[in-house]
């Protein structure tokens, strides 16, 4: 595990670097490689092919519900 954060700052400096990361990567990607699947969670204990496009959005939620916890 990486070592804790000292500042707020640093989280969020973090985070935009991270953003800027995931955004170069998705600008990049074409449509035929987001057609595919992946191998992802689809129950407990179980892992199936997952359209990639799926995934995007269960991250994106997930994003949005961790900073709706940050936020409360």
């Amino acid at each position: 595990m990486p070592p804790a954060p000292e500042s707020f700052d640093e989280i969020v400096e973090q985070f935009v670097n991270d953003f800027q990361k995931v955004r170069s990567l998705l600008e990049s990607t074409t449509d035929e490689q987001l057609a595919g699947t992946v191998p992802f969670f689809t129950g407990p204990g179980k892992i199936g092919d997952v359209p990639q496009m799926q995934v995007l959005w269960f991250a994106l939620c997930d994003q949005i519900h961790h900073r709706g916890q940050l936020s409360v």
